[in-house]
């Protein structure tokens, strides 16, 4: 009975080899029925290229023509549609290609995998618009934009792998708040690329590990922004690092290393210094900021000349901006609500509540007390009489004080 069986198998064999011969003894391609057809390789490539941004898994071509002097073009088809495109390239996983083909004709197996699917990349897409429309408006500066998205990035992101979906993925950031650096550069560079920051994908190493971040232009330079390295680890709620936002080249060439050539050059270290400080913000060519060191004070730097000073010795947290005013919340009087003329004049309490967590979105503001999230209209504070008394006198001796010996009072 094997025998029989064995004879028939080569009997088959012999007559499927015929079938599919020619008289000239050349292989016959057959499409299958869901082959899509082209006729050059620009077709072929526009084909792989839906294919590909739709994450399909199979694809099948029926390529009409000889493809033997192009099989260099086609095989390097999808190397160029991910060098092409910075996102595509970070969420793809590996292709294989198989061929059947003659002098006349081909059919053209393609399998693909990624580390995410269409439907995530819709969810993905839906959260990225939701961001967008909360916390992004036009009137930003590039500035505010890029530390809006990293601030988000960080501040609703851990570390880790323990996820459903691809650690690895955009999707796991916004839909499960976890991922590793490919996730968090992924999710920044959908982000960005909504915002319209000019945005680009780096892979390189740190310490010989793999890893990857993001290169952003700002006002028409470009920067380095490492979400991943400013998210703090183990994961603590509510801290945002500044040790990786728009650094040049060289900053942050001292821990990590990519292929210079293959990006582009970030040249500029205005603001190399905010990896020294705890909160910061920008109006115009001016950095308002806190040191990071525990120094007293918010400070003020000139972009442009790298001139530094002191505008106010109160010991301020979670400074934020809105019009020529800065708000902050004073631990020198209980974490109240308080805020001061960007010139550091006009100091005013607004509440006596701890507040924390400030953010401001066109003119409001928003903070926590009380364990709750608040409001304030920032355009119906009135602002307080400037009193002739000795308590105002001696605001503007406080003032005078440390002027001439900055970081001495309170000591």
């Amino acid at each position: 009975m094997r025998k029989v069986n064995w004879y028939l198998s080569i009997f088959s064999l012999i007559l499927i080899l015929a079938l599919s011969s020619n008289r000239d003894g050349i292989l016959e391609v057959s499409a299958a029925k869901d082959a899509v057809t082209v006729s050059s390789v620009k077709g072929l490539k526009s084909v792989v290229s839906k294919a590909m941004h739709n994450y399909e898994g199979k694809l099948i071509i029926s390529y009409k023509g000889d493809i033997t002097p192009k099989m260099e073009q086609i095989n390097g088809v999808v190397e160029k549609l991910l060098a092409a495109d910075d996102y595509l390239s970070g969420s793809f996983k590996e292709s294989k290609i198989h061929y059947q083909y003659n002098s006349s004709s081909a059919i053209i197996n393609y399998t693909f995998s990624y580390h995410t699917s269409k439907s995530q990349e819709q969810y993905v897409d839906a959260q990225v618009k939701r961001f967008i429309n909360k916390e992004i408006s036009e009137k930003m500066s590039d500035f505010d934009k890029v530390k809006a998205i990293n601030n988000y990035i960080v501040l609703n992101t851990k570390y880790g792998s323990d996820t459903k979906a691809s650690a690895h993925s955009a999707y796991a950031v916004f839909k499960e708040g976890e991922a590793v650096c490919q996730g968090y550069t992924l999710a920044a560079y959908k982000l960005y690329q909504a915002a319209g920051i000019d945005v680009r994908y780096v892979v390189g190493y740190v310490d010989q590990v793999a890893h990857s971040w993001n290169l952003v232009k700002v006002d028409g330079k470009w920067y380095h922004v490492d979400s991943t390295f400013n998210d703090p680890t183990p994961d603590r709620k509510g801290i945002v690092s500044s040790k990786y936002f728009l650094l040049s080249d060289s900053a942050l060439a001292e821990d990590h290393r990519w292929v210079t050539k293959d990006y582009k050059t970030a040249s500029d270290s205005s603001y190399n210094f905010i990896r020294d400080t705890e909160d910061f913000v920008k109006s115009g060519d001016q950095v308002y900021f806190t040191k990071a060191n525990g120094s007293r004070g918010i400070y003020t730097r000139d972009t442009t000349t790298g001139n530094e000073k002191k505008i106010t010795n109160t010991n301020a947290k979670y400074l934020v901006k809105a019009g020529d005013w800065l708000y902050f919340s004073n631990k020198d009087k209980n974490g109240y609500l308080t805020r001061i003329h960007m010139d550091g004049s006009k100091k005013m309490k607004i509440n006596e509540q701890e507040s924390s967590d400030l953010r401001v979105n066109d003119h409001t503001l928003y903070y926590t007390a009380d364990g709750k999230e608040q409001m304030l209209n920032l355009e119906e504070i009135v602002e307080e009489p400037q009193k002739k008394d000795s308590g105002n006198l001696f605001s503007y001796i406080e003032q005078f004080f440390f002027q001439l010996f900055p970081g001495k009072l309170h000591e």
